[in-house]
């Protein structure tokens, strides 16, 4: 929804390319963290989905930015790119192998020592990028109280990131994974922080609540 608005307007207005980025990032360690697991879905064929378009709306932003806007954008783009090769080589070798699904619970059940080290890095690296991913909307905050327009944040994403966590957060519970409810946990209270917003300032282009409910 948010690329096909930035070309229609041939600007992204107040949007911030960094939860674009933060998208492909995160979701490339869980295509990997999913590919040792053998869990092809739903983990790696959602964060598939998530790397490609994370990475397209990225490529939107720059196309239609700004400096130092547009400037900020490539070196994100950089940054993932290189973020991305780094992790694909440091877990290749376990990728290839495969392993249990609940390493970080039983990694005696490890073909190599080594791959369960991998995947329990990979997995904390994915807690990380996760909980970046899902507060990096926050990273306009202070402009949305200073402005108190809501204009840099989107509602649907979120909602969509408000459901997304939630449902992997149950999946993570339902699979014993600490890796993936943890973080998609503290998801749903960084979600339910930027409805708040919503709440208080208004969605973008619509009606700000009265003075009396701020």
């Amino acid at each position: 929804q948010t690329a096909p608005k930035i070309t229609r307007d041939q600007n992204p207005g107040a949007l911030s390319p960094l939860p674009f980025a933060c998208i492909a990032a995160n979701c490339t360690v869980w295509v990997l963290y999913g590919i040792i697991g053998r869990d092809w879905f739903p983990m790696v064929a959602s964060n598939a989905v998530g790397c490609v378009s994370g990475a397209y709306c990225l490529g939107v932003f720059i196309r239609f930015a700004k400096p130092p806007a547009k400037t900020f954008a490539v070196q994100l783009r950089l940054f993932v790119a290189g973020f991305a090769v780094f992790v694909a080589l440091q877990a290749r070798l376990a990728a290839w192998r495969g392993a249990s699904k609940k390493s970080h619970l039983a990694p005696s059940n490890y073909p190599l020592e080594s791959d369960a080290a991998t995947r329990d890095a990979l997995g904390l690296l994915g807690v990380g990028a996760c909980v970046l991913m899902f507060a990096s909307p926050l990273s306009t905050l202070a402009a949305v109280w200073r402005t108190r327009s809501t204009a840099s944040l989107v509602p649907a994403v979120t909602a969509a990131s408000a459901a997304c966590s939630a449902l992997w957060t149950l999946y993570g519970l339902l699979e014993g994974d600490a890796y993936v409810w943890g973080p998609n946990a503290a998801g749903v209270v960084f979600s339910a922080a930027q409805g708040g917003l919503f709440v208080l300032f208004g969605c973008p282009g619509g009606k700000a609540p009265a003075d009396g409910l701020v």
